[in-house]
């Protein structure tokens, strides 16, 4: 170890060593949005003269080394804000400050999209959202979605209708490491995955990574999708309210002290239960219902001076269902909440004019619980509940070392604790708990080093190694993660790019397929339930056309999974013979390979995107299917979106979508699911009559034939949505309305497939959906 501590100090030594004789000085600093003073990532800065570039880390921080004692130009640009070209004669090392001014388009404009040209970026499959490119993609009941976008990209596939779970490159939605500044987010969903829990309002952009993965994440095997909170406008006090038919939203933003700290609170809660629950009490109905969420986004932050800045960023989130109907003299409820919490503590400081550095401190958790309750003359309640949480401290350092050599590298230690499972039961006057699994605690301890250089432009690599250690009872594990992406220029609008990874993860996640809600249970790795691994390679060739009016790619990749896991035929968490999760999965390997395609219109008044996936994924268990292969749960072949976006004016732009999913495959069992109640519980059960326990749990518990797994496969998806969007400028502030439609041609897409009395049939959630949203700015 200390060998390996040598050679790392060893080498960042070396690289900070000018291999040029010539003198060189460094100017450095922070690229900053004119209007707010928020701080710009992924700015491109371009020496002119010297023919070098850099980009903007996550906190706005560049460093160009340059020679000394001559002019020099720059140029500073980025999507949104108009290119700014200044001169500067370098003598010593200088820290400047740059405001960019945010560009308002006009209708004949030619606007270029991509900052960076996709052919000229090192990594594939990388993709920035900004906050404006999400606002316009037509929203779901007048609610626009961070997550839903991308869904419109290559590679990614939806789970069920409505829902915004992601599964990237056949892989499962746990394989997906989501960070709200930095903090993971175990659960996504709000209204069982209507919405996610990420409001737009507050969110400043989202970086998605499917391929070349850096070195600097860890932890998931699939993807990355990083969410960076805005951090509210420094100049001035803004308001913004939005009300859609789903929710409603609310938006504060200003200066604490001038020019030195900010702050930023995002609201939004549903208001449909304000309506539903006088309703249902007038109607006397003997069956209720109440759906609600909210969530809140605080994000504060102060500038000790211009080497220090402290960032403290908070969400709350929660969403309950309450069910209730009268049987009898007593009530049957059913209730059922869930929610996440996230706290982020950093603190930036600047070392040099070339070593940046992040600490931060983490914490998130996830919970649910669910109670079912029959009140007469003898009570009975259920109670269910899981939960995960985690601790996080990290640091991490940016070095430019020189125009041609850009570090990343840090390391990180998180405690984790597990609640798989409590479940009770009270009969009467006695409690009985049962099924409680113990409180697991894990900790990760990990690292990284990532190097991206370029050479002579001709060729750029971002190569890195991330290992992490995790601990977990007795067990011990450790996993080296080399990662490397190449970027071969094969002509002036052209490039080849290779990449692999290798990736593992100390968590699963237990998806019940047999029920509707999201129950799902985050468990640790184990002795018996090993990590997950995977190997992705991927091979893809991007171009330029017409001055990169135009720009296409097209990208394969093969992936390897092992120690993947899937309940065994007929349990699920809610069944209680086994004595631990562990017993109720079987561990197997995957594997998914497919070819990507993607065209994009960047210029003019219509901009488009086409993307098409042509992909497999399967799955093999020893003690699944008779240990035969067989096709993932989402296992698609065919996935097609087509996204155009049509600049009308300056002030309204109509958007236009349509999505197409061939088939994913199901195992169709004419089965009864075992219930809540475990078979050596005696006496009747309240509100059933006077069968007993026993009796009605084995009724719940017969099983019919079961088929070969994921034979068949439903009907294909598809669908198309638009929307009109009108915004007019007021003395004070903007208004601005949404109108559209979801699901236009009023497809049939099926939510659900069940047996009805020997008959295949399907349950279809969405038909058209009209919708609308107004927003008033102040």
């Amino acid at each position: 170890m200390k060998l390996i501590h040598f050679l790392f100090f060893f080498f960042l030594f070396l690289l900070g060593i000018s291999a040029d004789a010539q003198q060189k000085k460094s100017i450095y600093g922070y690229v900053e949005d004119a209007a707010t003073q928020e701080r710009l990532s992924g700015v491109v800065v371009i020496g002119k003269s010297s023919n070098v570039s850099t980009t903007t880390n996550a906190y706005g921080f560049f460093s160009l080394s340059l020679p000394s004692s001559a002019n020099h130009t720059l140029e500073v640009r980025d999507l949104g804000f108009k290119t700014q070209v200044f001169s500067i004669f370098l003598q010593r090392d200088t820290l400047i400050s740059i405001a960019l001014v945010p560009h308002i388009q006009q209708l004949d404009e030619v606007k270029i999209v991509e900052i960076v040209p996709p052919h000229q970026q090192t990594l594939g499959g990388y993709y920035r959202l900004s906050a404006q490119a999400i606002a316009k993609i037509p929203a779901l009941a007048g609610e626009v979605d961070v997550l839903k976008s991308l869904l419109l990209l290559p590679g990614v596939q939806m789970g069920k209708e409505g829902t915004v779970g992601v599964n990237v490159r056949g892989g499962t939605p746990d394989q997906n490491l989501i960070l709200l500044d930095g903090a993971p987010v175990y659960n996504i969903n709000h209204l069982f995955g209507f919405l996610s829990v990420f409001n737009h309002d507050a969110v400043a952009n989202v970086d998605f990574y499917k391929g070349g993965i850096p070195a600097r994440y860890g932890g998931r095997l699939a993807s990355v999708i990083d969410v960076s909170m805005r951090e509210g406008n420094k100049e001035r006090f803004e308001k913004k309210i939005t009300l859609s038919p789903i929710a409603s939203r609310l938006l504060i933003e200003g200066p604490l002290l001038k020019n030195r700290s900010s702050f930023l609170i995002s609201a939004r809660r549903t208001w449909l239960d304000a309506l539903t629950t006088p309703i249902a009490a007038l109607s006397n109905s003997d069956f209720r219902s109440v759906l609600k969420f909210y969530d809140v986004n605080i994000k504060l932050n102060h500038t000790f001076s211009v080497k220090d800045r402290l960032y403290l960023s908070y969400y709350t989130g929660r969403d309950g269902l309450s069910n209730s109907i009268k049987l009898g003299d007593g009530v049957s409820r059913f209730n059922y909440n869930w929610g996440n919490n996230t706290f982020v503590l950093r603190w930036n400081h600047l070392y040099s004019q070339r070593l940046f550095g992040n600490m931060a401190v983490n914490y998130t958790n996830f919970d649910y619980k669910l109670r079912n309750e029959v009140t007469d003359q003898r009570s009975f309640r259920s109670v269910f509940s899981s939960g995960i949480s985690d601790w996080t401290l990290k640091y991490d350092w940016d070095f430019f070392a020189t125009p041609q050599h850009a570090l990343k590298f840090g390391t990180n230690i998180t405690l984790r604790q597990f609640t798989p499972e409590v479940q009770q039961i009270r009969a009467g006057q006695a409690d009985t708990l049962f099924n409680q699994q113990p409180t697991v605690n894990g900790t990760e301890i990990g690292f990284y080093i990532e190097d991206e250089f370029k050479i002579k432009n001709l060729l750029t690599a971002n190569i890195g190694i991330n290992g992490s250690f995790y601990g977990v009872g007795q067990h011990r594990y450790f996993y080296p993660q080399p990662r490397a992406s190449l970027r071969f220029l094969t002509g002036t609008r052209s490039s080849l790019k290779l990449s692999y990874g290798r990736f593992a993860q100390y968590l699963h996640l237990l998806s019940n397929s047999s029920l509707g809600l999201p129950t799902d249970l985050w468990v640790s790795a184990t002795g018996k339930v090993p990590p997950q691994q995977s190997n992705q390679f991927s091979l893809g060739y991007y171009k330029d056309f017409a001055n990169a009016r135009y720009s296409a790619s097209i990208e394969g990749f093969y992936r390897t999974m092992q120690n993947v896991i899937e309940y065994k035929e007929g349990a699920s968490f809610l069944n209680n013979r086994a004595q631990s999760w562990e017993e109720k999965v079987a561990v197997g390997n995957g594997k998914a390979y497919g070819i990507e395609f993607m065209l994009q219109k960047n210029a003019g008044k219509i901009k488009g995107r086409l993307s098409y996936t042509l992909s497999s994924s399967v799955r093999q268990f020893d003690e699944l299917n008779q240990g035969r292969q067989f096709p993932y749960r989402y296992d698609s072949r065919h996935n097609l979106a087509l996204t155009l976006d049509y600049s009308l004016s300056k002030n309204k732009s109509l958007s236009f979508n349509f999505v197409y999913q061939s088939g994913t495959p199901l195992q169709i069992n004419q089965t009864t699911y075992q219930g809540v109640f475990p078979h050596y519980l005696s006496g009747p059960v309240p509100g059933f009559g006077n069968e007993p326990y026993d009796v009605y749990y084995s009724y719940f518990n017969t099983l019919g034939q079961l088929s070969d797994r994921n034979t068949y496969r439903s009907p294909a998806y598809h669908r198309a949505d638009f929307s009109y969007k009108t915004t007019k400028v007021l003395k004070r502030g903007s208004r601005t309305w949404t109108l559209g439609a979801y699901n236009v041609y009023n497809r049939n897409n099926p939510f659900f497939i069940y047996y009805d009395k020997n008959v295949l049939k399907q349950f279809s959630l969405f038909p058209i959906l009209p919708s609308f949203s107004y927003e008033r700015s102040f």
